[in-house]
Parts: structure tokens; sequence; C-alpha cells
């Protein structure tokens, strides 16, 4: 399922958006990861007051933000129309008028003042002109600003039916790459491209090592069934509890390669934070 139809799942219901986006958060290893990233770059500087989520899609980010730093003025950009309308409704009822929501295409549309931080997480790999959107970005960001990108360097599956039948659903879609995708990164491609745009990494961690890429194809298999609403409680009882497991080893080691990238770069001055710091120990 993609953030849309996870979306349309959930509805409109305040206590089932939240509940959803906890259990994304529970069952989905790249979002603790950039949860772990926002929390250092809070915590090295408290100072921050404004914030662009770029491609927020059903808004899970946008979400730990606000509740982590009520006083940060956000915005957020979803270019799926539906969405960005849910997601500025949730927000309306909340009475979080600090956080704006807009549909447009962040590659072409204001993106409105300077801002502190920027989050673009499973976005940049969507993007044709990749250094564009940077420059973008570099042009928007403060002084002391970070920019934190997530992005997927392969789809390497340990479940190969799996990755057969991500294949078929990709010659079916009449695509060469998953889900859209018009590239996958190396991680000195990234780096590459930020520094092209006046970038400096200062954070780099790999996701999903052996355990995690197992821990994704388990939840992956499920989603990917025609009886996934019957079958997902049987899932979070029985099976989810090992894949927690797999999870929580994945994040608390530094993993050497892996099918996830997680980088945080800052303009000159920027919070400097050490590549594998804390990598035993998060916030």
């Amino acid at each position: 399922m993609n953030s849309k139809q996870i979306s349309r799942l959930i509805g409109r219901s305040l206590w089932r958006r939240r509940a959803g986006y906890a259990l994304i958060h529970l069952t989905t290893l790249r979002e603790w990861y950039i949860a772990r990233a926002m929390r250092r770059l809070l915590a090295a500087r408290g100072d921050m007051s404004s914030a662009l989520d770029a491609g927020c899609g059903m808004g899970q980010h946008t979400y730990a933000l606000a509740r982590r730093a009520p006083a940060l003025r956000i915005e957020a950009v979803e270019q799926d129309a539906e969405q960005a309308a849910d997601l500025a409704d949730f927000f309306q009822r909340l009475g979080l008028e600090r956080v704006q929501v807009r549909a447009g295409d962040i590659t072409r549309d204001d993106l409105g003042g300077a801002v502190d931080l920027i989050l673009c997480c499973s976005v940049l790999e969507h993007i044709p002109d990749d250094l564009a959107l940077l420059q973008r970005f570099h042009a928007l960001l403060r002084e002391r600003g970070s920019l934190l990108i997530y992005v997927p360097l392969s789809e390497r599956r340990v479940l190969k039916s799996l990755e057969r039948r991500i294949a078929a659903m990709t010659r079916a879609a009449g695509g060469e790459l998953p889900h859209g995708h018009v590239r996958y990164y190396t991680p000195e491609l990234l780096a590459s491209r930020l520094g092209q745009c006046g970038f400096e990494v200062t954070r780099r961690e790999l996701s999903y090592g052996p355990c995690g890429r197992l821990a994704y194809d388990l939840v992956t298999a499920v989603q990917f069934s025609s009886l996934f609403l019957v079958l997902f409680p049987f899932y979070l009882v029985l099976v989810h509890p090992f894949v927690l497991l797999l999870m929580a080893i994945d994040y608390f080691s530094v993993n050497r390669d892996g099918n996830g990238l997680l980088i945080v770069a800052g303009k000159s001055g920027g919070i400097t934070v050490e590549e594998t710091a804390d990598a035993a120990n998060p916030d």
C-alpha cells in the first residue's frame, strides 16, 4: 500500500489518524531513523523557529515534528491535492495553527520564506532534476540551517518471491524502477550532489542492513496481500514481535551496507554530528 492508500484507509477521524501514525512508526524501520535524526537536530539547536516538510505525503513527519517542537512554525507541501487537503484538515481540527499544509510542486512552486530545517524523506529519488531541487533547498535554508534527507539505495530483498513480485509490478506499470523511482543513490553520489549545491554532510547512516531487510520483507509481504485487512492483525500478534527484534538490531547497529540512507547536511556553520556517534545509544 502506498501513502495515499493508507491515508484513505485511515480516514479523517482524528483518533484513527493518530493511531495510523503510531502504527506506521511501529512497523516501519525507516521511521525510527528519521525520528531519531529529528530528535538529535532539535536537541542540538534549540533556537529553530521554522521548518519545511518538502513532499510531506500523509504527514507523519510533520505531525512528529509539531509534537516534539511546539513553538516551531512548520510549512508542509504535498503534490497530491487530496492528501494535502486531508492533512490540512487534520491539523486545523487539532488546533495547530502554526502548521500550514498546502498542495504544491516542490520543484517549481513558491516554498515560502527562509527556514531552519528542511525534511525531504523518500522524495528525492522521485525527482528527475534533483540538483535543481537541492539548490532550491540551499537557497531556502538560513545560515546554520539543516537538511534531513532519507532515500532508498536499492531494492535488495531477502524473500526472493517478494523480489520477483516487485519486479513484475514494475514491468506491469511500464517503469524501469519500482515505486516510481527515477534513480537509486549511493552514499557517495548523494554526498557529491549535496556538495555541488553548497552543502556539507554532517551525518550519514545506512539503514535496512541484513536484519532490517528481512524485517521489511516480512511486513511488506503482508501489505502486498489481497487479504491485508484480514491478515494484518494476526501478523501484529504472531510475527511482528520477531520483526521488532530484527528492526531493533538494525537500528542499534552501525550498518556497513543497507537499502536505505539517511543524511543530514548543513549550510556553512551547520550543526555537526559525528557519523557514528551515539549509534548504540539513541535519544
